[in-house]
């Protein structure tokens, strides 16, 4: 990867997503997108082709979750 390609980080808000564009702004890494779920909504495959076809990412992190507790429905 070269420091100025565009990485998209599905889930970057999360625990793990955070976790990988803290390390690569660390490493001087400028373009990483990190869109919440009301920018990005991974269940809409419209909605993620328009999304790609805008910002046109290099690399994808994929670390999006459906999160919950034990008693989550």
């Amino acid at each position: 990867m070269e420091r100025n390609d565009t990485i998209l980080i599905s889930g970057g808000n999360g625990v793990a997503g955070k976790a990988i564009a803290r390390s690569l702004a660390a490493k001087g890494f400028t373009h990483v997108l990190t869109p919440r779920h009301s920018e990005l909504d991974l269940t809409c495959g419209e909605q993620v082709d328009r999304y790609f076809e805008s910002n046109r990412p290099d690399y994808v992190f994929c670390t999006a979750a459906k999160m919950g507790s034990i008693t989550y429905r």
